[in-house]
């Protein structure tokens, strides 16, 4: 994780997308 401190909605929202594009990768 970053040290920069992030809003628990922006988190929400980039772990959201982090998933995504693990999916993404397994996938292609």
């Amino acid at each position: 994780m970053s040290k920069e401190t992030i809003p628990p909605k922006d988190l929400k929202e980039k772990i959201k997308s982090n998933k995504l594009k693990k999916i993404v990768f397994k996938n292609g």
